[in-house]
């Protein structure tokens, strides 16, 4: 089965999105519900993969005053290491382009830098504390 990406277009959709959202960041690393569910979800665009009929994954790009922001990139547990959280990525650094941005970034958690280095990313700033998260600020530019 080949995975489907693309854009939330529905209110089922988005919900999709953020059970998702909710079950990796507040429920396996406990965020707390306000600080994930924001004020950016109702303007940003967000992805879901899917796998057949089932919604697997998601991620949301946000313009921001200084430039496109990726972030919110979460797959379940059970599909994770399969290339979903690479294909959401590529899909959002792609629109980022249609829009006429060359550069995106994203506050990455620690444990994940390696992987958005891995897509071209490079740490751009000191560590920082997220809801009790160390991340990086990281900045992927067109080649």
């Amino acid at each position: 089965m080949r995975p489907e990406f693309r854009e939330v277009s529905n209110s089922q959709e988005m919900e999709a999105a953020k059970s998702i959202r909710f079950r990796v960041f507040v429920d396996e690393q406990g965020v707390p519900p306000d600080i994930e569910m924001d004020e950016y979800d109702a303007e940003a665009v967000h992805v879901i993969c899917k796998m057949g009929s089932v919604v697997v994954g998601t991620g949301r790009l946000v313009r921001m005053p200084d430039g496109m922001k990726l972030g919110r990139v979460a797959v379940l547990a059970s599909h994770r290491r399969s290339g979903l959280g690479a294909g959401i990525v590529k899909w959002l650094i792609a629109r980022a382009l249609e829009t006429g941005h060359e550069t995106v970034y994203a506050n990455v958690q620690i444990g994940a830098r390696s992987f958005y280095e891995n897509m071209g990313f490079n740490a751009v700033g000191e560590h920082f504390m997220e809801a009790s998260i160390e991340h990086v600020k990281m900045l992927w530019e067109k080649p």
